[in-house]
């Protein structure tokens, strides 16, 4: 595993490679969002992103 720093809730690679997130668990509520079940969400992350400077304007983003 690779160093990551948190920030807020989002999760900010260091040293890209894999990246360790909690166990997360959907409130009862939430179940509707995922029809085949929250096992369905379950994603590869924290290969790499892109380092965005400070202040810069990002696509999608106002």
């Amino acid at each position: 595993m690779r160093a990551s720093k948190v920030s807020g809730t989002a999760t900010t690679i260091v040293d890209p490679g894999p990246v360790w997130l909690p166990e997360w668990h959907p409130e009862p509520a939430d179940i509707i969002d995922f029809p085949d079940g929250p096992q369905a969400s379950l994603m590869v992350c924290g290969v790499g992103r892109k380092v965005w400077p400070p202040g810069a304007r990002r696509p999608g983003r106002s």
